[in-house]
């Protein structure tokens, strides 16, 4: 199975969330969750400007789910996974999302597309107590929580923050690295001058 796809499969797995200390003051959903069947839900850009990554992202999410299931599924539960398109728009999103969770009853949205999608629509599965987890954005608030709003613990990301808490480090390592970079240049500036005064000193005698 693809690595970037095993999530799916640990991601459900997430029902254990239900067991732990941390979740007893947050509202989990007990739809999507049957003795055959995990239903779960994304919405991907099938239409929109960035549907050339949204369309193959949808086709691996089913790809993935299709192997899981063959292999015995989730705790011998079979996955669900129901796809909505959201053109990258928001407002669609929002629709997508409340059909999934009021209609469909997923347990889990996973994996959905792009920074303002997610943003848009994210506090719809809170307030049902669905999962969100990693979606495909590295914005800060789909890993940062705040403690004093326990929905929030809902939310997972296993994607490299570019948030600008991140940005003092990346520019402290690009400057040392350039400094470093500009010290080698140096000196094998200051080698090839040497070799070349010798060669000439040579050639002289």
């Amino acid at each position: 199975m693809p690595k970037s796809f095993k999530a799916l499969g640990l991601a459900v797995s997430a029902l254990a969330l239900t067991y732990l200390p941390a979740a007893a003051q947050t509202k989990v959903t007990n739809d999507g969750i049957t003795l055959t069947e995990i239903v779960v839900g994304t919405h991907q850009d099938l239409s929109g400007p960035i549907k050339g990554w949204g369309v193959p992202v949808s086709n691996g999410m089913k790809m993935a789910v299709e192997e899981i299931n063959a292999a015995g599924g989730v705790q011998g539960r079979k996955i669900k996974l129901i796809v909505e398109d959201s053109g990258y728009d928001p407002k669609k999103a929002v629709l997508a999302s409340q059909k999934m969770v009021e209609r469909d009853k997923i347990f889990a949205m996973i994996g959905p597309m792009g920074s303002p999608t997610v943003l848009a629509a994210q506090d719809i599965l809170f307030d049902a107590g669905v999962l969100q987890l990693f979606p495909l954005t590295a914005a800060e608030f789909t890993f940062k929580f705040d403690p004093a709003k326990p929905q929030e613990r809902l939310k997972f990301n296993n994607l490299c923050p570019t948030s600008r808490a991140r940005a003092p480090r990346s520019n402290t390592w690009w400057r040392r690295r350039i400094q470093r970079s500009r010290a080698s240049c140096i000196r094998t500036m200051s080698t090839e001058k040497t070799c070349s005064t010798a060669s000439r000193s040579s050639s002289r005698r």
